[in-house]
């Protein structure tokens, strides 16, 4: 089956994939997102041509989290790898890849990847919030990200969900990314997330998590009035943990003609959504 390379920039690590038309990440990589920027592009080029050895691979996809300019060359905000801010890294892989390379969100690839071959099939309305380093969302309308502002839907990761609470990077106090970020549950844990994931002493920090989330999830169905919310990244790994709180406090608060038809779900894909959602969107370069 055809294969397409998939790149997905994280806040903290970058996740490399060649993916078949069947969205199956065939092998993968991983490299740190470290800066400067050109030296993050070597180690790009480098990872990927080892991946894809002597398989023809006729395009490339890059998520990149943050938001981008309107004709998707490059990455224009994003506070937590700003040496990444106006660096042509489109334009600077093609070229080292020798290839064409398309790039969007990693929002919208993750919206992407989960609408085509995870939990958001079939959804006409389908918001898709991705939860690790960042807290990043796209909303799809029939498959299609909707490009409101700076190619997404702006950045519903700030939707403050508790007044006067911490900061976030991007200086937003009490939003959605301060309170469920992975930084954040470490900060409150006092451990890394994975150890918050397997060990049941910190259940409580992934139900306030949850709480946070619900209450996102209410102001952002009375906006969008999506159908299906799925739940992506990282953090999204820790399920019904996560889920099932957060399904309580969006009922809670949530009115019933904004709650109705929508369901919230965890992602199918888990990490892989972005990268392989990256791939999906390679193929329009090259079917």
């Amino acid at each position: 089956m055809a294969q397409t390379l998939g790149i997905d920039v994280g806040g903290t690590n970058t996740k490399l994939a060649l993916v078949d038309s069947t969205g199956r990440a065939l092998r993968t990589a991983l490299v740190p997102t470290i800066g400067g920027a050109e030296r993050f592009n070597d180690a790009l080029t480098q990872t990927a041509i080892t991946l894809i050895g002597s398989d023809a691979v006729p395009s490339a996809g890059l998520a990149i989290a943050g938001l981008i300019d309107d004709a998707r060359t490059l990455m224009t905000f994003n506070p937590n790898i700003p040496w990444l801010e106006g660096y042509p890294l489109r334009a600077a892989l093609s070229s080292s890849l020798r290839m064409p390379v398309a790039l969007d969100t990693d929002s919208n690839a993750a919206a992407l990847g989960e609408y085509t071959h995870g939990a958001g099939q079939g959804a006409r309305r389908l918001l898709c919030l991705t939860i690790g380093t960042g807290v990043g969302g796209a909303f799809l309308i029939g498959g299609s990200p909707c490009r409101l502002a700076h190619q997404g839907i702006g950045d519903p990761g700030h939707v403050i969900v508790a007044p006067g609470g911490v900061r976030c990077s991007a200086g937003c106090s009490g939003c959605v990314e301060a309170m469920i970020s992975a930084p954040a549950l470490e900060a409150r844990a006092g451990v890394p997330w994975r150890q918050i994931l397997s060990d049941p002493v910190h259940r409580s920090v992934i139900e306030e998590a949850g709480r946070y989330l619900g209450l996102a999830c209410a102001s952002l169905a009375a906006l969008l009035f999506p159908g299906r919310v799925v739940i992506a990244g990282g953090v999204a790994e820790a399920g019904d943990a996560l889920l099932t709180p957060a399904l309580r406090t969006f009922f809670a608060h949530s009115g019933a003609f904004y709650r109705e038809g929508t369901e919230l779900r965890i992602a199918e894909l888990g990490s892989q959504a972005g990268v392989i959602g990256a791939a999906v969107f390679a193929r329009e370069i090259i079917p």
